[in-house]
């Protein structure tokens, strides 16, 4: 008896976690009957990106990024133009760890995404990844967010994205990281 109770819970419980998933997913947004989208604030005038350019990514991380003990060996490789300017490619290196860095430009020589990604995903290239994480955080808000604070959100970042993709306000932007691909996105 207790082994087809046993059974019979082995069968049903995967089904209802499967519909208390999917019932957390449904999002409803709910508007009141006198909505009117156009008193809404219009997001268009807006500059999407990070409000940085080449030149301000690359002084901010130099400065920043080997703050930590972990991260003091982190060299940033030569910025080299692709995609007729569209984006700039290189390289940094923490101890060894190689990841690439790509910037997406947009309009006035600002960038609108930064890419940080490895082909390899282990112990070493996440050190690398938290410290591009942090350096970057400390280059987008140098003076309203301390070391302590940029350094608790880069790991908080990456330790949910452990087991699936998350994305993480932080200040004007997003912080997206994911571990397949292995990468973070920051627009």
């Amino acid at each position: 008896m207790i082994a087809r109770l046993l059974l019979l819970s082995l069968i049903v419980l995967p089904i209802a976690a499967s519909a208390d998933k999917k019932k957390a997913d449904d999002v409803e947004y709910l508007l009141p009957a006198d909505f009117d989208d156009a008193s809404v604030s219009d997001k268009s005038d807006q500059k999407p990106g990070l409000q940085l350019t080449a030149k301000a990514f690359q002084a901010g991380m130099k400065k920043f990024i080997g703050d930590d003990v972990d991260c003091k060996t982190a060299k940033l490789t030569a910025p080299s133009s692709m995609k007729k300017g569209k984006v700039v490619y290189q390289q940094i290196d923490v101890s060894g760890s190689k990841l690439d860095v790509f910037l997406d430009m947009g309009a006035e020589s600002r960038i609108t995404n930064v890419r940080f990604e490895s082909a390899i995903k282990d112990q070493d290239h996440l050190v690398a990844m938290l410290c591009a994480t942090y350096g970057l955080m400390r280059t987008i808000e140098p003076n309203h967010i301390t070391p302590a604070a940029a350094k608790k959100d880069a790991l908080h970042l990456w330790q949910e994205a452990q087991t699936k993709p998350f994305s993480k306000a932080f200040m004007f932007n997003t912080f997206k990281a994911q571990m397949v691909p292995f990468q973070v996105n920051v627009f």
